[in-house]
């Protein structure tokens, strides 16, 4: 017996955009569906979200390098994710 699939969406509820984290030293993978539009807020919201679920495995680190790709919402000329880095980082 024959299917035939569906070449199109059909009426999705949502639009979910991949965020991701990788961790090159492991090759460890997160990804996150963020359901708005990506903005710096929101990356910095699921950097937080990943930090708290694996704060214990990283306890003895002082320090953490953050490589952003150069999309819009953490471009260096938007003003808002610099400050919501060091806001997520004060104790």
């Amino acid at each position: 017996m024959q299917v035939e699939a569906a070449d199109h969406d059909c009426a999705p509820l949502a639009t979910v955009t991949p965020v991701g984290i990788f961790l090159p030293a492991s090759e460890a993978r997160c990804i996150y569906g963020v359901r708005s539009q990506v903005t710096s807020d929101g990356l910095v919201d699921r950097l937080a979200q990943w930090w708290e679920s694996v704060r214990d495995r990283f306890a003895p680190l002082t320090t953490l390098a953050i490589n952003l790709e150069n999309g819009p919402a953490p471009h260096r000329r938007r003003t808002q994710c610099m400050p919501r880095m060091v806001e997520c980082v004060q104790p």
